[in-house]
């Protein structure tokens, strides 16, 4: 396998990881400010958990080290 990877699958890499830090951090606050009511209102902790999952798997992608 080649040391060197293209330079278009690198900004790719970035750019997904810029996406899934917008769509997490945009999950988790609206979620957290505005709640569901009624029986779906216990879900709103899975959703924060799972904004927060995507948030942090975003910015590994962003600062994750190209050799």
């Amino acid at each position: 396998m080649s040391e060197d990877m293209p330079t278009g699958l690198l900004v790719a890499e970035k750019l997904f990881g810029l996406i899934l830090i917008i769509i997490g951090a945009t999950v988790t606050y609206f979620t957290s400010t505005n709640p569901p009511a009624g029986d779906t209102g216990i879900l709103s902790n899975l959703f924060i958990i799972a904004g927060i999952t995507v948030l942090g798997i975003g910015v590994l992608l962003v600062l994750a080290k190209t050799k």
